[in-house]
């Protein structure tokens, strides 16, 4: 599947055709961002305002499940919705707003994806345009990592939200990580080149 600004499609690897699958509901400012499937198989995905460095309006996106062939709001008042992440479980659900630096959780229903008892579970001194939470992670002891966009690092939490380690990158702008290989103990991450000047896109 690949997210447009249309909405959610099917992807045939093969011909490169795509089929909707889930129409997106959004204002035309407002674009899918980021998705990732739950630990029972379910798809949920975040959503971007495009313009709100020019507009000045904040907090108009959601975060969405993806039910058949419709994508159906679980959580509002997003502007740049990122650091979208699972507990191993699959009974918390994380997902943060690069504007405000707040990650929140929610309680989820495995057998349902329903939410509830919704909270903050990390605030973060993000500062707009220079640094913030990206992509994140758990790992096997349940421990959150985020990619920290525009500080070359990498950043760990423990489950009650506790900062917990920082690994350092050589380049400032990662924006994702996975972990892999046989025993899941190599880290890797993908990078932007948002914001920085072309010697230092060289040099990275």
């Amino acid at each position: 599947i690949v997210a447009l600004a249309s909405g959610v499609h099917d992807l045939d690897l093969d011909t490169g055709a795509v089929k909707m699958r889930a129409p997106s509901p959004l204002a035309k400012d407002v674009s899918l961002h980021e998705g990732r499937c739950d630990p029972s198989g379910r798809f949920w995905i975040g959503s971007c305002h495009d313009e709100f460095l020019h507009t000045g309006k904040r907090g108009i996106g959601f975060l969405f499940r993806m039910d058949g062939n419709k994508l159906t709001p679980m959580a509002d008042n997003f502007t740049v919705a990122n650091s979208l992440a699972f507990s191993n479980d699959g009974r918390t659900i994380y997902l943060g707003d690069s504007v405000t630096g707040v990650i929140r959780a929610w309680d989820c229903d495995p057998a349902t994806g329903n939410l509830s008892k919704e909270r903050d579970f990390i605030r973060y001194p993000a500062v707009l345009g220079k640094n913030g939470l990206d992509g994140a992670h758990i790992d096997s002891e349940g421990c959150y990592w985020s990619a920290a966009f525009g500080e070359s690092a990498l950043k760990r939490w423990r489950p009650d939200g506790t900062p917990d380690m920082e690994i350092k990158l050589p380049f400032t702008q990662p924006t994702m990580l996975t972990f892999g290989g046989k025993d899941l103990d190599t880290i890797y991450v993908t990078t932007s080149y948002m914001m920085i000047d072309d010697e230092a896109r060289r040099r990275q």
